[in-house]
């Protein structure tokens, strides 16, 4: 299944986090953890997203 997030956004309806924005993603070796205020980062686990050789990741810096 093909997924895009960013650290502002939301995830797709089916994760069940509603309205919360994605706090802090990431990059752990095979996977991506992808946390919300209550899924990682207040209570419960993150996000896992599997990673491949199609995954891209685009950086930021902060202001």
């Amino acid at each position: 299944m093909q997924m895009e997030c960013y650290v502002g956004g939301h995830l797709p309806g089916h994760y069940g986090t509603g309205d919360e924005p994605v706090c802090a993603i990431f990059d752990c070796d095979n996977l991506y953890k992808i946390c919300t205020t209550n899924r990682g980062v207040l209570r419960g686990e993150p996000v896992y997203a599997g990673k491949d050789e199609h995954s891209q990741v685009s950086y930021f810096e902060a202001d």
